[in-house]
């Protein structure tokens, strides 16, 4: 029998050990694949949304709503995280479009979380917070639920400004802006919320 030439045994080896080699490299590649996290966004944010995002892991001062508007003390903005109690939503009077959705259309809260007809409004929740700004600017709103906000002025919703920077990031759900003057009392109505208690930050947005 003819010997088998070291040369080639060696490249056998070779070739062998090589294509065992490529499955080890494709499954350590894949074990440490990385999945970008939506959240990684909130290092590109500016300073001032940084800074909200961080509020909302540390602690807050706990607020119960109204279930209509009605004298209660007024909130003011600032970076202060505010841990809002809810009530449910058959005891709340609304004002805004989510009441005219309601009625409308015969859905609990069809605009803002695509609830169904039939689904009870006493497993929804929402209130009233009595809301006044030291000066006329834009004014943020975030919060860490899925809710319809609306800001309330002399029972008619303003309108959202769409020019906000974006933020969803972090434990931020939804970030709405709104043009607000001083020397006015608003209602910061809250609806539609699945959760009795949602996170709220009402923060003014810097000029320019």
């Amino acid at each position: 029998m003819k010997a088998f030439p070291i040369a080639n045994l060696m490249k056998l080896v070779l070739v062998i050990t090589w294509l065992l080699f490529i499955p080890m490299t494709v499954s350590a590649q894949t074990d440490h694949a990385h999945t970008p996290d939506p959240g990684e966004d909130c290092t590109k944010l500016s300073p001032e949304l940084q800074a909200i995002v961080s509020e909302m892991d540390g602690p807050g001062s706990r607020i119960e709503t109204s279930p209509r508007p009605e004298s209660t003390p007024a909130l003011e903005p600032g970076i202060h995280k505010l841990e809002i109690a809810l009530r449910p939503l058959s005891e709340v009077g609304l004002v805004g479009k989510e009441r005219i959705s309601r009625q409308t259309l015969g859905a609990e809260d069809t605009m803002a979380n695509k609830t169904t007809p039939s689904e009870n409004v006493d497993y929804l929740f929402g209130g009233f917070v009595l809301l006044t700004v030291p000066r006329d600017g834009l004014y943020r709103i975030s919060t860490d639920s899925s809710l319809w906000i609306e800001v309330i002025e002399e029972g008619k919703p303003i309108e959202r400004v769409k020019i906000t920077p974006r933020l969803h990031c972090g434990r931020i759900h939804k970030s709405l802006g709104f043009p607000l003057k001083r020397e006015r009392s608003y209602w910061l109505e809250m609806s539609g919320s699945k959760r009795s208690n949602v996170t709220v930050l009402i923060t003014e947005e810097p000029e320019g």
